[in-house]
């Protein structure tokens, strides 16, 4: 199972159910589809939450609206928060939680 860490603010998103998607500037796990997730908080380095990738793909997040990908905007507000330029592709991740 492959490990993911997310801070106080990300775990309330995912929970609530308000986040099903990561984007990742760079993918050292080389997540696929099928892939089990274990969601780690990085600030009390306790699981809270596991999920399996139901999709994944590479694009520019400013291209996602005109190809009919997921939920454009919410992927540009994490690129932004993120620091990631929108220009430049990214892998998107989404996941369903178990």
């Amino acid at each position: 199972m492959k490990e993911l860490y997310f801070d106080q603010g990300e775990v309330q998103e995912i929970l609530s159910g308000n986040r099903e998607f990561l984007c990742l500037s760079s993918d050292d796990q080389n997540i696929q589809i099928g892939d089990h997730l274990n969601f780690i908080n990085s600030g009390t380095e306790t699981s809270f939450a596991e999920a399996q990738v139901v999709e994944t793909y590479e694009i520019a997040p400013q291209e996602m609206e005109e190809r009919g990908f997921c939920d454009t905007e919410k992927v540009l507000r994490e690129c932004e928060r993120q620091s990631m330029d929108p220009t430049k592709e990214v892998k998107v991740v989404e996941f369903r939680i178990h």
